[in-house]
């Protein structure tokens, strides 16, 4: 398997970390747990299944997914305000913390407090990685064949 490469169907385990622009990081696996999918099944974003295609073991590659691809383009006064009273009554809220938004049942979406007072508190309601190109370094540490 050593000319092994990435392809549809794969198993893929790689080690990435994810910055936006200003070279902030955003997310990254850790050095003991890689993440692993099968490649085409959609268990991450689309972008990042092509980039790791044809790649062999060991490979590294740095690739940009646009906002468009990703959490799209940020919308201007996309903002909510709400009571502190539906806030935990021990929580101190301050500008640029970011809070779990409940949708639904089950989902949580990611706010930015943008603004406190003593009565409220008001939320971007964008995607806090939203407008922003995200810039993935990615290494495939693990691969098995497709199968028949």
């Amino acid at each position: 398997m050593p000319n092994t490469r990435v392809a549809e169907g794969c198993i893929v385990k790689v080690h990435y970390i994810g910055r936006i622009g200003n070279g902030e990081i955003f997310d990254a696996t850790r050095e003991d747990q890689p993440v692993e999918f099968r490649v085409g099944s959609g268990q991450v974003m689309r972008e990042f299944e092509e980039a790791v295609l044809g790649m062999a073991l060991d490979e590294e590659k740095i690739f940009a997914v646009p906002p468009e691809k990703a959490y799209g383009q940020k919308k201007e006064n996309f903002e909510q305000t709400i009571p502190r009273s539906e806030l935990p009554a021990d929580y101190v809220p301050e500008v640029g913390h970011i809070l779990g938004r409940k949708e639904g049942k089950n989902i949580l979406t990611p706010v930015r407090i943008k603004g406190v007072t003593d009565r409220t508190v008001t939320v971007d309601l964008n995607h806090p990685l939203a407008g922003e190109t995200l810039y993935f370094h990615l290494k495939v540490v693990g691969l098995s064949e497709p199968e028949e």
